[in-house]
């Protein structure tokens, strides 16, 4: 019995598209989630870097203090988590 089958459907409905990547710094998120999310990003060692609160649609992200690197970013909202990588190459 799978009991998390709700669950991952409506996660798998939710769409995050991060742009462009790789970055020289700044760059775009797109959530398909209709309820605030939070944006987490840590660097290739886990290390927390900073996090920032999305609303539905487009965010533009200010990234420009990250070093050059690839970093895991994590979109939570009430229905799960989506990680997603992003390269910062300046």
């Amino acid at each position: 019995i799978n009991l998390c089958t709700g669950v991952a459907s409506e996660i798998s409905n939710n769409k995050v598209s991060i742009y462009p990547n790789p970055s020289g710094g700044s760059f775009v998120l797109e959530s398909s989630f209709t309820e605030k999310q939070l944006l987490q990003v840590f660097d290739m060692h886990g290390k927390f870097m900073f996090s920032q609160f999305l609303f539905s649609g487009s965010t533009t992200i200010d990234a420009n203090n990250l070093a050059d690197g690839i970093y895991t970013l994590s979109v939570t909202g009430s229905k799960g988590m989506i990680n997603k990588r992003l390269v910062i190459v300046k």
